[in-house]
């Protein structure tokens, strides 16, 4: 007997459909993405985090670098607190660990691993870096 089942890491299974034929027996399963009912929590390291209101690379990066200059185009720099460290953005589909965040005033440094989604990428100049998984307040 095979059983074979992949589910991207954050769905929400809406219905499914089987078929029988012979001797296979196959299940469809009809998914949404749950992200957008993923909700704030006060307090909390990983689900109350507010995105940027706008930063970018400063200088473009390879596939491996570890060192991002990000300037800050809209809004307050980004903290350099290490207690509220690590946390995950998100540059082209490319989502990196922030481990550190060096100068107080822009551009910045960020100390990042790459790739923790899978995607291994170069990135140019002005590129728009976001956080992977913010916060979001309905109005």
């Amino acid at each position: 007997m095979l059983a074979h089942l992949r589910l991207r890491g954050a769905d929400i299974i809406l219905g499914l459909s089987e078929t029988i034929d012979h001797f296979e027996h196959r299940i469809t399963l009809n998914c949404a993405p749950a992200s957008p009912y993923e909700t704030g929590v006060l307090g909390s390291a990983q689900h109350a985090r507010l995105d940027t209101a706008g930063s970018a690379l400063a200088t473009s990066v390879d596939s491996t670098a570890t060192s991002l200059s990000v300037s800050t185009t809209s809004g307050p720099v980004w903290t350099t607190d290490s207690a509220e460290m690590p946390f995950d953005v998100r540059m082209g589909g490319e989502v990196m660990t922030v481990t550190a965040i060096s100068s107080s005033t822009s551009p910045q440094t960020f100390t990042v691993t790459r790739s923790v989604n899978g995607v291994v990428k170069s990135h140019a100049v002005g590129a728009d870096l976001r956080l992977a998984n913010p916060t979001t307040i309905p109005l």
